[in-house]
């Protein structure tokens, strides 16, 4: 069976790491330091986190019992940083 690309798109960045957060948001990680947040219908970027001081490696969503939905965002430079599912999205 042939593959068959459904969308592409670009975060504007050499990018580390990415996630769907849910059916409307796509999560980046990248190599400027940021974490963007790109709607996945407009393909515009909606947010961006920017704590890290150096390259962001990667991205993860858990679920934390007291917290609900979490993104985990973890450095080159060995920081990790927790943001709130009220950060993420609006």
């Amino acid at each position: 069976m042939k593959k068959k690309l459904i969308k592409k798109t670009t975060a504007g960045v050499g990018l580390s790491g990415g996630l769907f957060w849910n059916d409307e948001y796509v999560i980046f990680s990248g190599h400027d330091n940021n974490i963007k947040i790109i709607n996945i219908k407009t393909e515009k970027m909606e947010k961006k986190l920017e704590k890290h001081g150096n390259q962001v490696s990667g991205v993860k969503k858990i679920v934390i019992p007291c917290f609900g939905e979490c993104l985990i965002s973890y450095g080159y430079n060995d920081t990790l940083y927790l943001w709130s599912k009220y950060t993420i999205v609006k």
